[in-house]
């Protein structure tokens, strides 16, 4: 899995659990209980896996105590166990925060943009390499990207 690069923010962390359980952040830092509770709690169980931050930071994020924290990266890591469907959700909600983190870099857009191109150019002459053998349109790839100062990340080499 992709490690975060720049460090992933509480604020980041809030915004992207409520935009995906459709709550805002203030109903999910709010003491009431309610909608919000279970998204609260995996946003802490994210920001305990995530994060930088201590377990007293993210309690004081979320207006809560560590131990509550504690509480929530527990329970939420018991209920992955127990759910697919919880685990692949919160699979997702990671891979979201990180790319939000790290979104790619020019170059590494520009090498991506220029392999897709690439291969649409293949398939309109009616060329088969690049679907048959995306490893070599790939590799065909390398040198030209590298003339154009790019380097190709390497979920595309």
């Amino acid at each position: 899995m992709t490690e975060a690069r720049h460090p992933v923010t509480m604020a980041l962390i809030k915004q992207c659990v409520a935009a995906h359980y459709q709550v805002t952040v203030t109903e999910m830092v709010s003491r009431r209980q309610g909608v919000a509770s279970a998204p609260r709690q995996i946003a802490m169980y994210l920001a305990a896996t995530l994060s930088v931050h201590s377990l007293p930071e993210i309690g004081a994020a979320f207006h809560r105590d560590h131990t509550t924290v504690m509480y929530a990266r527990d329970i939420v890591k018991t209920r992955m166990a127990n759910s697919s469907i919880l685990a692949a959700d919160i699979r997702k909600l990671r891979a979201d925060i990180l790319a939000a983190a790290n979104p790619p870099s020019p170059s590494e857009t520009l090498a991506v943009r220029l392999v897709l191109d690439t291969a649409a150019v293949f398939r309109t002459a009616g060329l088969t390499m690049a679907a048959s053998d995306p490893a070599a349109t790939i590799h065909l790839l390398a040198p030209v990207a590298a003339a154009f100062g790019v380097t190709l990340p390497k979920e595309v080499t």
